[in-house]
């Protein structure tokens, strides 16, 4: 792997785990963005680096890289549920309508 494209990806995990710890701190869009930047880099990183090593995490596998991801899938889809989506009445037709907002 390139040099430039392992500073590109450490830099966005980096950037991605802030994202994550602003986002306990009450700040929902901030998880939001953090897990949105894990679940994108991270099968790029397994890809690339850990699935030639097999699954077992102590032979650089892919074991940990792939709960990474499906917990920020997890975070994500808390997140969407609390702030995310709006349901609003729509008075004029008498429907509902779903809005996904960031």
């Amino acid at each position: 792997m390139p040099v430039q494209m392992v500073w590109a990806v450490a830099t966005t995990e980096v950037v991605g785990s802030v994202y994550l710890i602003e986002g306990v701190f009450g700040r929902e869009l901030f998880t939001w963005i953090g897990t949105q930047i894990v679940i994108v880099i991270m099968p790029v990183t397994i890809g690339m680096v850990h699935a030639k090593n097999g699954w077992n995490v102590t032979n650089g596998g892919m074991e940990f890289q792939v709960l990474m991801p499906t917990v920020d899938l997890h975070f994500a889809a808390r997140v969407t549920g609390k702030t995310g989506l709006a349901i609003a009445d729509d008075p004029v037709k008498g429907k509902y309508l779903v809005v996904f907002a960031l």
